[in-house]
């Protein structure tokens, strides 16, 4: 939802651009407006839908109620062909919200799915070949593109459980 919000919000900077530019709206410009206007609306109704279904957002209700408010009167803002920089701040806070909110959602899924632990292996007797293999994979997840695109808490968990591992290596050396 908040990829849906951010093109939204792109689309209605551009349609304001073009306002500012010829100082009145065109046929195509008010279809523009009308198409935003829907697509703010459905943003609202998948709101409220994701509250109904998902009970990590209902802890969230009264700040979703309050974007799916707002959500409609953009909506109708929209509708209505008012496009103006106050609309704009409007969409960005909703945007922030929606970011804000799918964070703390994703972060409770996250928290109650895992918990780590450590191993109660104090030493690994691995044969030197084998090591440097496992150094080599090690290193490999770090220059990896694919490790950019996890979610910011799981790489801080693998970052986290890759420097354990080293220190225990390390400590093995010793």
């Amino acid at each position: 939802m908040g990829q849906e919000q951010l093109a939204i919000n792109m689309l209605t900077q551009e349609l304001m651009k073009q306002l500012g530019e010829n100082g009145k709206m065109s046929y195509q410009m008010r279809e523009n407006a009308q198409r935003l206007a829907r697509d703010e609306q459905r943003l609202a109704e998948n709101l409220k839908r994701l509250l109904q279904t998902n009970s990590e957002a209902q802890k969230q209700t009264s700040a979703i109620n309050k974007m799916i408010e707002e959500l409609e009167d953009i909506s109708r803002n929209l509708e209505n062909n008012r496009i103006d920089q106050d609309l704009i701040d409007r969409q960005q806070r909703i945007l922030s919200r929606l970011l804000d909110a799918q964070k703390s959602i994703h972060k409770r899924e996250f928290t109650k799915k895992r918990e780590s632990e450590l191993s109660d292996i104090e030493e690994w007797n691995l044969p030197s070949d084998l090591k440097l293999k496992f150094d080599k994979i090690k290193n490999k997840a770090f220059l990896n593109e694919n490790f950019k695109s996890y979610p910011k808490e799981y790489r801080d968990l693998i970052l986290e459980y890759l420097k354990l591992l080293n220190e225990k290596a390390n400590g093995m050396k010793n």
